[in-house]
């Protein structure tokens, strides 16, 4: 009987918040994989501040964004990241328009990771 509370608390400690949305901790746990490719679609001017150590940045807010999305390989996956989740969360929407099937908004973005004290 106890064995029934034990599992639904590690499905729900496990489980993305919704479609497409990773936690940080989820997130520190795809980027062990070397395989996974971390965005930043924050300003030049944020990543400076600080990101992610080997982030790709492509900002969210630059004219040619898109373009720069679509020569990604689609067949790879993806953590993206912004300051809270709100920019990513739209880029992660864009991605999967041009057919990115492994795209993930890590939600909190960079405020959550600093505050997690990687």
């Amino acid at each position: 009987m106890a064995l029934v509370p034990a599992l639904m608390l590690m499905t729900s400690c496990n489980a993305q918040t919704k479609d497409g949305d990773v936690t940080v901790a989820e997130a520190k746990e795809m980027m062990q994989d070397d395989d996974v490719i971390v965005l930043d679609v924050r300003t030049p001017e944020e990543y400076e501040k600080g990101h992610i150590e080997g982030a790709t940045l492509i900002n969210f807010y630059s004219d040619d964004f898109e373009q720069k999305i679509n020569e990604l390989p689609k067949d790879k996956e993806y953590v993206v990241y912004c300051h809270s989740g709100n920019r990513s969360g739209q880029a992660v929407q864009k991605m999967e328009a041009a057919g990115f099937t492994k795209a993930h908004n890590m939600t909190g973005g960079w405020s959550s990771w600093s505050s997690n004290k990687k």
